[in-house]
């Protein structure tokens, strides 16, 4: 056997003891077809997938492109600084799935809770791209960087 035999052998196997310890290789691939619509999407949607949580990916509801798209836009707009967005939860002992990144609407100025951990929308749940959970990622690492800047300008403000 070649060195290319070994090392394909080798990335198969990782993998699947890599999806056996995330989840499976069957939840991941099953979410991946539900929200793909050729065989490149589900590639990338199957690879983007081991960047979610088990409880972003195992939903069995069906699952809506103009829901992930507007969504998305959302998000986008959010990173930008073209909408505003914040995020809040009951109290600091709350799990992170009760916390809820709230996004104004530009179009129509309301505001759209989101728990970002579950893809839970106006607390109904809907199965979301992995694209979703990205953006909500980064918009929260974004708040979260925000909140220290203003803890620290807060800090200089006492002396």
């Amino acid at each position: 056997m070649t060195f290319e035999w070994y090392l394909l052998c080798f990335f198969v196997m990782f993998q699947g003891a890599f999806s056996f310890a995330c989840g499976g290789i069957n939840i991941r691939s099953r979410y991946a077809y539900k929200v793909s619509n050729s065989v490149w999407s589900f590639l990338q949607n199957y690879a983007l997938s081991y960047l979610c949580t088990y409880k972003q990916i195992n939903t069995n509801q069906q699952f809506y492109p103009e829901v992930n798209a507007k969504l998305e836009k959302l998000l986008a707009l959010a990173l930008d600084g073209g909408t505003d967005v914040g995020w809040s939860g009951s109290s600091w002992r709350d799990e992170t799935d009760e916390y809820k990144l709230r996004i104004v609407q530009p179009e129509n100025r309301n505001t759209l809770p989101f728990q970002y951990n579950i893809g839970n929308i106006n607390d109904v749940e809907y199965l979301l791209s992995p694209t979703v959970f990205i953006l909500a990622n980064k918009v929260v690492a974004m708040l979260h960087e925000k909140e220290r800047k203003e803890k620290i300008a807060r800090q200089r403000k006492v002396l």
